[in-house]
This record gives C-alpha cells, sequence and structure tokens, in this order.
C-alpha cells in the first residue's frame, strides 16, 4: 500500500535556474532519504546553479534544518494529528522539514513559506500537499509549544547533550552548542608546490576575495568567498580546516625520510606534508576504500605531489616489508568534533557506534606501532570531543606499548593555545574552527 502522499518520480537534480528551494529541498533529501553527505554533495550541487545569491541560501538552509532538524521534527510532530513523520512521503517530509525550519528558525512570511511549500509538492503529489498545506498552516498561525526539554530545545540528542552536559558543565556545554549552530568559516591552504605565497596572495586580490592569513597554521587563509565562486586556480590551494593544517606541525614531516600516513585519503594531510617536504623524502599513503585512493590521486596530481604513493589496503592487518620513521594515523572516529560542517553525524552517531570506533581505533593502532623503527613516531590523531577516542585510547595503548612514550606537544607547537596536557587540542570555539585532539608518540630505542 502506498503511504501518504507518495511520490513516483525522484526528487530533480537542480538546474542553473533552480531556486534556492528546490536547490535545499534537493540536497536535504539527498543528505536524509538517501544518507549521503551533505559536504560532499554541496560543491558539486552548487557548480550547476549561475546565481550565488541561489548558492548562498541554499547552503545556508540546507545546514540550518540539519542542524535543527531534531527540534523541527519535535514541534512537526505536535500539529501532524493522527500522522507520524517518519510515515510521510520522503519528498514530503522533506519539504516539511525546510517549511519549519523557515517558518520558526528564520522567521520568513508564513504566506511565502506555505504557498512555495504547498507548490512545489502540489506539482508532484496534490495528496501529500493537502497535508503539507495544513500542518505548516497550523504551525504558522499558531505559537510553537515549548520544549520539554533542553536538548529538543538545542536539536541535540539526549545520549549526547547528558554525556556533555557532565563533563562541560553548563557553561562550557553551551559554548560548545552555540558553536555548532554558527556557521563555520571557510579555510583553505595555500600550495607552495605550485605558487608562491605572494603570488597567492596577489591573486586573491585580483579576483576580489577578502581574505585573512594565519600565523599559525603558517599555510592558513581565511577566505570571505568561496573559490569556485571566482574560478581561482584550483592546483594553488586545498581547502582545509585550521584543526587539520595544525596537525602536519606537530608531525615536522621535513625531517623524515620515509613516512606512512596510513588512514590517508582524500590527501589534504599528505600533500600538505608532501609541500612541507618539498616533494622530498617519501610517504606511503594507505587506505582502505578503492574510490577514496583514486580521489586522492586525482588530489595529488591536481597539487603537484610527486614524493607519495599510494596503497589500496587495510591498516589492521596490513605488514611492511621496512620499518619507517614515521606514521600518521588520522584514525576513523565518531567525528563529534566536526558537526558544524557536518550536522548529519548527530543523526547517525550513537554510543554504541563510538565504542566500535575506539575498538577499530585499538586494532589500527597495535598494527601499526609494528611499522615503526626504535627512535621513530608515531602521531596519533581524531577529530573528536570524546575521551575515550582521544586521551583514553593512547593511555591504554601506552599500557599495551611500553616501548612507546609520549612526546610534549609543546616541543613542536609553540604557537598559544593549540596544545593541552603535551597533547595537540583544539577546541573549536577558541578558534572558530572544527575540534581536533592529537599526541605525538616516540619508540624507544631497544
Amino acid at each position: 500500500m502506498a503511504r501518504r502522499g507518495e511520490v513516483r518520480s525522484r526528487l530533480p537534480y537542480p538546474t542553473l535556474h533552480s531556486s534556492a528551494w528546490e536547490v535545499s529541498l534537493y540536497l536535504l533529501y539527498q543528505t536524509l532519504e538517501k544518507g549521503k553527505w551533505v559536504n560532499r554533495i554541496l560543491p558539486g550541487v552548487l557548480r550547476h546553479v549561475s546565481d550565488p545569491r541561489v548558492r548562498k541560501q541554499a547552503t545556508e538552509w540546507t545546514y540550518g534544518t540539519l542542524k535543527w532538524l531534531l527540534y523541527l521534527d519535535w514541534v512537526g510532530k505536535q500539529f501532524l494529528h493522527g500522522y507520524r513523520i517518519q510515515d510521510l512521503d520522503p519528498e514530503v517530509r522533506t519539504s516539511l522539514r525546510l517549511g519549519l525550519y523557515h517558518l520558526l528558525k528564520i522567521s520568513s512570511p508564513p504566506y511565502a513559506v506555505v504557498n512555495t511549500s504547498v507548490e512545489w509538492v502540489k506539482r508532484r503529489n496534490p495528496g501529500g500537499a493537502a497535508l503539507l498545506n495544513a500542518v505548516l498552516r497550523r504551525v504558522a498561525e499558531h505559537e510553537a509549544p515549548e520544549p520539554p526539554h533542553p536538548w529538543i530545545a538545542w536539536s541535540i540528542p539526549k545520549w549526547l547533550y547528558r554525556r556533555w552536559e557532565q563533563r562541560l558543565g553548563p557553561k562550557r556545554l553551551e559554548t560548545w552548542i552555540r558553536h555548532y549552530h554558527s556557521p563555520p568559516p571557510l579555510y583553505v591552504r595555500y600550495n607552495p608546490l605550485r605558487i608562491e605565497r605572494s603570488d597567492f596572495e596577489g591573486l586573491l586580490r585580483s579576483l576580489e576575495v577578502p581574505y585573512e592569513r594565519y600565523e599559525f597554521p603558517p599555510e592558513a587563509y581565511r577566505l570571505e568567498r568561496h573559490p569556485w565562486e571566482v574560478d581561482l586556480l584550483e592546483e594553488t590551494y586545498y581547502v582545509q580546516d585550521l584543526s587539520t593544517q595544525a596537525l602536519v606541525s606537530l608531525i615536522q614531516p621535513e625531517a623524515a625520510e620515509l613516512i606512512v600516513d596510513a588512514a590517508a585519503a582524500p590527501g589534504g594531510k599528505a600533500s600538505h606534508m608532501a609541500a612541507r617536504m618539498q616533494n622530498r623524502g617519501r610517504i606511503l599513503c594507505v587506505d582502505l576504500h578503492l574510490g577514496r585512493c583514486r580521489i586522492m590521486r586525482g588530489v595529488f596530481q591536481r597539487l603537484g605531489v610527486e614524493n607519495a604513493w599510494i596503497v589500496n589496503a587495510d591498516a589492521r592487518t596490513l605488514r611492511l616489508q621496512k620499518q619507517v620513521d614515521g606514521v600518521l594515523i588520522d584514525v576513523p572516529c565518531s567525528g563529534l568534533g566536526t558537526i558544524r560542517r557536518k550536522p548529519e553525524i548527530l543523526l547517525r552517531m550513537t554510543p554504541q557506534k563510538i565504542l566500535q570506533m575506539s575498538k577499530l581505533q585499538r586494532q589500527i593502532l597495535d598494527n601499526v606501532a609494528r611499522w615503526i623503527r626504535p627512535g621513530g613516531f608515531l602521531v596519533y590523531a581524531t577529530c573528536t570531543t570524546e575521551p575515550e577516542e582521544n586521551e583514553g585510547q593512547i593511555q591504554a595503548f601506552l599500557e599495551r606499548h611500553p616501548e612507546f612514550e609520549k612526546v610534549p606537544a609543546e616541543e613542536y607547537i609553540s604557537a598559544w593555545g593549540w596544545t593541552e596536557d603535551g597533547n595537540l587540542w583544539v577546541e573549536g570555539p577558541q578558534w572558530d574552527c572544527d575540534f581536533a585532539f592529537a599526541v605525538r608518540l616516540q619508540k624507544r630505542h631497544r
């Protein structure tokens, strides 16, 4: 039996003259119903849209709806008399969520929101349009009820809110949540393998791109316009958050002859190391997924990386024929430090998955430890906020592997505010970027 408001045709791909509403609906549908990651599909979709205002609005509306989704669904439930939101047709459900975001979070004119939502669905499905019209009108005509719990009001999963509340306290918790709901800046790393810094800055000025240059990380720039809006030469930069740019300073690859990046795709950190090494030495880039290895090869070709080679393998089981100077392992993790740019993580992550991630991290660590020569180093990194994936994971590793010892991060990073307790610790709200954790370990000489 067909569900309420069933739609037989799929949501169309945005075209050159699509509206911001149509682009947002497509991105939300692909993310929430098809399981895609919005940060991966967004650039490709927006390249097909000609109007920069549409691109900007569609991005804001998509991320806003995703970030407030738990709250929006709760409000929708109060007005969906006789229906459950999960029982609606996926495309009607997507339209309802976007409409609720406009009504409740950005105070768009109610008539315009209802009319746009309903007319779009009506062309495709009159039955779904009637239900959508009734619900959105009820929301527009009545004040939204007050959520009974703070995690609903902030649109954070209950389990994570409770976890952070216990660990952080109320003031720091609110700082973290407000950071999550704020729009992320655009950071890039200029690429010295293809262009001199002065030429890069001259290029930005000629294209009228406002920018801010950072002392640390030293290759970092904050741009006020996206590079593809102005056709900035792709080989001159790499889009990379401040938090991951900081990591390479802890590695200091310039002093190494052979480094392994054990979870290397899509190639941002490996290409950063290659630039620091000026294409000298060698970097072995390991990744489990063949498709991501292909993407990494394209990144290296674009950026002029010549000292890296790629191996499609599992870092949990791979054996090397000779030991290496150092290993970077930016492990698969819960990703809770990146939710400002990947809000769908909050819709997919669970405490059980964190435990699974911790087990996977332990397996990778135990295997890559064999790759390192005495006197060599291991840099362990995550983009999560959770102790069992960060400090707890390293403490347990050192208990299992007494041949390693921790080296204070301050010996490699002197910039103020980037280290804590001997670790690289990037607290997102402090630097207006993602969260990140990293530690450098040294393998003792026998």
